[in-house]
């Protein structure tokens, strides 16, 4: 590997594989690595993806990928086997905002495939933002870029048609961010790239152990441990998290912390888009927005098409409107303290912290449809919620201490497991190298004592051949 590659864990720049020469790398992740490449036999420049697993395998002297171990052995294998999947769904696509994959090829004992070079910049790059968060809204009162309606729709538009064709072929990109959209020089023209997290839409399959988040861009059931709940509403709703930025100059707030806003029961951490955007861009978009970045999955448009109804109202044939969640007469403190009430108040815990989801989103008011019930009934009910609030939030502190604790016990024992790993694997090395060298003495030894014995024979020999030669010299001596 190379000693001056920043990407510790790349092939080196000069690296040929099949026609393909490695120029440098474009970007790394949990998943892969991406290498500019030439072609050879086509004199053209191609982008190409690695499958590399970090948390799975390592990359040995000879460049060859292998599992970490025996147990991680089987997760890559089927990664792999995801990963050429992934490959042969994407050559099919032929989409002009979804990047194109011409070729896949296993070697180095992992997996490659080709895909176009866009010559351009992302998204990321024209309103300059990067993965460290610096236009947060806690970090900066002073909002970022942002694009004109006619601007955004230039690029808001072919993307949505593109992500569209992926979903309609059974894939989820579940990585959508400003990184990932990048803008050709030619025409300005956007492309979705970088399906290195995608996943078939299938219910708890995953790619890899890891979760797939980026913060802000990722919605909420992108943080639990399973998949289940994900599908083409996970993809809108970092659609429109790229929208907010666009409008708005901010980056959206984190799924957790909006929920654990609506846990205890203050505003939402994100202003509305139909107010950071007012009087600047349509009510339809703005609206569309808000409903893509609605936390409960179920709230949100469940795929492109209702979602594109709602955003481009004048391009579709006949009427839609954003389905709400009804609401009683009960007082605003009611629906408030209502809305946030767990199952907990009815026997079962509905929440799970980071890691779960609710099951409460859309509990009605206890009190509606009881007009009758006295005023010190209502008051006791109300305790009854605030009650049930409570706990529900007491359990959701209780939850978060121990998942970090459960955390930092896992990092401190994969710790020790890798060094100790490490240590075996010094000693392993050490009793190797002592080994051939005992043997190289041992080969060494013998040929000294064989090159000895040769020489004794030859001696041997040679004297046997003079001492005949004197007898018969003596011999024919005698005779005369």
């Amino acid at each position: 590997m190379s000693e001056t590659n920043e990407y510790k864990n790349a092939l080196p720049n000069g690296y040929q594989l099949h026609e393909y020469r490695l120029k440098k790398v474009l970007g790394a992740g949990g998943f892969g690595i991406t290498y500019l490449a030439f072609d050879t036999q086509l004199e053209s420049d191609v982008a190409i993806k690695e499958f590399f697993p970090n948390d799975l395998a390592v990359r040995e002297k000879d460049e060859n990928i292998y599992p970490k171990s025996q147990k991680d052995e089987e997760q890559f294998n089927k990664g792999l086997e995801r990963f050429f999947r992934e490959a042969q769904t994407l050559v099919k696509f032929k989409h002009r905002n979804i990047v194109k994959v011409s070729a896949f090829f296993e070697f180095n004992h992992t997996g490659y495939f080709v895909m176009d070079y866009e010559n351009g910049h992302s998204l990321a790059e024209l309103i300059q933002e990067d993965d460290e968060d610096v236009l947060d809204t806690k970090k900066s009162n002073t909002p970022g870029f942002t694009l004109p309606e006619d601007k955004l729709l230039k690029i808001i538009k072919p993307l949505l048609s593109g992500l569209q064709s992926v979903h309609a072929a059974g894939y989820l990109h579940r990585d959508i961010k400003p990184q990932n959209i990048y803008l050709r020089n030619t025409d300005h023209s956007p492309v979705l790239i970088d399906f290195g997290s995608a996943r078939y839409d299938s219910s708890g399959r995953s790619l890899s152990t890891n979760m797939v988040v980026s913060f802000g861009y990722s919605p909420f059931e992108q943080y639990e441990s399973t998949e289940s709940k994900q599908g083409p509403w996970t993809d809108i709703y970092s659609m429109g998290a790229v929208l907010y930025r666009l409008i708005s100059g901010y980056k959206p707030e984190e799924a957790p912390k909006r929920i654990g806003a609506s846990l205890r029961g203050t505003p939402d951490p994100m202003t509305p888009a139909v107010e950071v955007g007012k009087g600047k861009y349509s009510k339809s978009l703005l609206e569309g927005i808000d409903w893509a970045l609605k936390v409960p999955e179920q709230e949100r448009p469940q795929n492109i098409s209702e979602w594109m109804d709602i955003l481009f109202p004048d391009e579709k044939s006949g009427t839609k409107t954003i389905p709400v969640t009804p609401v009683s007469k009960a007082t605003e403190s009611e629906k408030s303290s209502s809305l946030l009430l767990p199952v907990a108040a009815l026997g079962i815990v509905g929440m799970l912290g980071v890691g779960g989801y609710f099951a409460y989103p859309h509990i009605q008011p206890l009190l509606e449809g009881t007009p009758s019930v006295s005023e010190a009934e209502r008051i006791a009910q109300q305790k009854k919620i605030d009650d049930a609030k409570k706990q529900a939030d007491r359990i959701a502190q209780q939850k978060k201490a121990d998942d970090a604790k459960k955390q930092a016990d896992l990092i401190a024992k994969q710790k020790k497991a890798d060094d100790a790993k490490k240590r075996a694997d010094r000693i392993a090395q050490q009793k190797k190298a002592d080994d051939a060298k005992k043997q190289a003495d041992r080969i060494a030894q013998q040929k000294k004592i064989d090159d000895a014995k040769k020489r004794a024979d030859r001696i041997a020999q040679q004297k046997k051949i003079d001492d005949a030669k004197k007898r018969a010299d003596r011999i024919a001596q005698q005779k005369k």
